[in-house]
């Protein structure tokens, strides 16, 4: 399609995001519901097929959702406190081991009441109601924060890091507002997304540099 074309939903919609080949919308009631390529169960129906939908299905397995998130090929989703993550599992960025692939929402399990949640292309990370951040999934240019290039199948806090407000995650790097009004990133650098006027990557945050603002 070369044209915008309306969305096959007449609900109110709250939030949108998108994946690589997938989106997913948050309705006004908690409930939320997914569209397009699902080879890798990221719209969470319980299956992988057929291999992609063209209009919006309904997430039955999870409700009373406040905020979403999407990456390359998986999807999260906070609830009361709770946070749900399937799709493609390959690095661990569900946050739980299993299959490389999950066709339905799972609890990410031992994770502390969750405020906002920020999926990136294989890791994902987690804003918590104390103001902590945990990140989990690939960590291949330190993007989980924890001080090392391993990648984790399981929550892991991010270094010095505390009072947060907002966190955002890229391809191979995260950042966090702090309630000081700084911000701080992490993980890959290769063009300089760090911010810290080098291009050198770090598994610790960093504070953005302020030269030129």
């Amino acid at each position: 399609m070369l044209v915008p074309t309306k969305v096959q939903t007449d609900r109110s919609i709250d939030q949108l995001a998108c994946g690589a080949l997938h989106c997913c919308a948050l309705f006004d009631e908690g409930e939320m519901a997914c569209w397009g390529d699902n080879q890798s169960g990221q719209l969470g129906n319980g299956a992988t097929s057929p291999p992609f939908i063209t209009a919006p299905q309904t997430v039955s397995a999870v409700t009373d959702v406040t905020s979403i998130s999407v990456g390359a090929s998986h999807v999260c989703a906070v609830t009361a406190g709770d946070l749900y993550c399937w799709g493609s599992n390959d690095t661990g960025q569900l946050g739980y081991d299993s299959a490389p692939v999950v066709s339905e929402p799972r609890v990410v399990p031992n994770l502390p009441p969750v405020k906002a949640v920020s999926a990136g292309v294989s890791h994902t990370c987690a804003l918590l109601v104390s103001g902590e951040v945990m990140c989990w999934g690939s960590n291949n240019a330190g993007q989980l924060g924890d001080g090392s290039d391993i990648d984790r199948s399981a929550p892991a806090s991010v270094s010095m890091l505390e009072s947060v407000r907002e966190v955002e995650v890229g391809m191979d790097h995260s950042c966090a507002r702090t309630s000081e009004a700084t911000i701080v990133c992490w993980g890959g650098n290769s063009s300089g997304q760090i911010g810290d006027g080098s291009s050198e990557a770090t598994s610790t945050p960093v504070h953005v540099s302020q030269r030129g603002l």
